[in-house]
């Protein structure tokens, strides 16, 4: 039976670029696995996708001093067995890795067991597991200089085109946004950021006397606003629908979303993570905003003045959107499925 396993890290920002992935490989692999970490946001991603789940309680690292560190050999160490038994029972041709800390285990115990890996990074940097692994498995990038760095194989984002099809008419209706005003859609990941949603929540009133707000707040987080005439909230929701109906965004700066808003033509101001961060965000912001195609700006000062950086998206969207016309992105994800599928010949 041929057989591939999909790896994710925990969040939808590790899932998502799988999901564009996997119509390439499902008529052609008998059975498809995704191995991740249990979260509610990979159930909620991968339900009805026609996969089996496999869940693995694999250590995060911490970035700050913490003693849970401490425990985490003996916990990855665990991971890995568990792993190698659930390896030896599929028997898969390959394992397909997006990073992430839940797939360190899966990928130590693939090597141990002689099964062909391969890993894409999407940002700038290398993040943590996939700095571990790269060098015994297929390193796939979405930057060229990231491949050049690591000698990987540059594939660029793996988008999902048809998540972005619906006319902004046609994403307003689904969202039931009936004013006229400009959309302006706030972001800060699956998970949701307490720095830009307490900017947002702190200055409600004056910021909707613009724009509607489509705000995405996060899983994590509980929203004090529900029935504010021209605000929509979610704690998360279909990531097309809500760029397809805005006129500019305020967002994280994961690259998957970055790429997704280049492709919609999205004028962005982007507001990277810093704290607890390896500084892939910052990275990939800079990146986009010295070829000016974003905005950007330093989290601490989003916080302080977020209505003067909105002002500033706004004043600039016409700049930013003629030269995001000029920019040409092509998705990875036939790239990806086409190197995976060799490892069935």
């Amino acid at each position: 039976m041929n057989t591939i396993i999909l790896a994710g890290g925990g969040t939808a920002g590790h899932v998502t670029p799988l999901l564009t992935v996997l119509p390439f490989l499902q008529n052609k692999f008998d059975k498809i696995y995704y191995v991740g970490s249990g979260k509610d946001i990979e159930k909620t991603l991968m339900q009805d996708k026609g996969v089996e789940i496999f869940n693995v309680d694999s250590p995060a690292f911490k970035r700050s001093i913490s003693p849970k560190n401490l425990l985490i050999p003996i916990k990855l160490i665990r991971a890995v067995n568990e792993c190698k038994c659930f390896l030896e029972k599929t028997k898969p041709k390959v394992i397909f890795s997006k990073g992430g800390y839940t797939t360190l285990p899966l990928c130590i115990a693939g090597k141990q067991l002689k099964i062909p890996v391969v890993c894409h990074e999407s940002d700038l940097s290398l993040g943590l597991a996939n700095k571990l692994v790269y060098k015994n498995s297929t390193l796939l990038t979405t930057f060229d200089s990231t491949a050049q760095k690591y000698g990987g194989i540059c594939v660029g984002p793996p988008l999902n085109y048809n998540a972005l099809q619906l006319t902004k008419a046609q994403a307003r209706n689904k969202l039931q946004i009936k004013s006229d005003k400009l959309v302006l859609l706030v972001t800060g990941g699956s998970q949701g950021s307490m720095i830009i949603n307490n900017a947002i929540w702190n200055n409600l009133s004056q910021i909707l006397n613009s724009f509607n707000i489509i705000h995405l707040y996060g899983r994590k987080n509980k929203c004090p606003y529900n029935a504010v005439n021209g605000y929509y909230p979610f704690s998360f929701t279909n990531m097309g629908e809500c760029i397809s109906a805005c006129d500019i965004c305020v967002s994280r700066g994961g690259s998957n979303t970055i790429f997704e808003l280049l492709h919609a033509k999205i004028p962005s101001l982007i507001v990277p993570l810093k704290k607890g961060s390896r500084g892939d965000q910052i990275k990939n912001a800079k990146y986009f905003k010295n070829k000016n195609l974003v905005l950007y700006c330093d989290e601490d000062d989003f916080e302080k003045q977020p209505i003067k950086y909105i002002n500033e998206l706004y004043s600039k969207k016409d700049f930013l959107s003629s030269n995001l016309k000029k920019y040409k992105i092509d998705s990875g994800s036939e790239k990806i499925a086409n190197i995976l599928l060799n490892y069935l010949k």
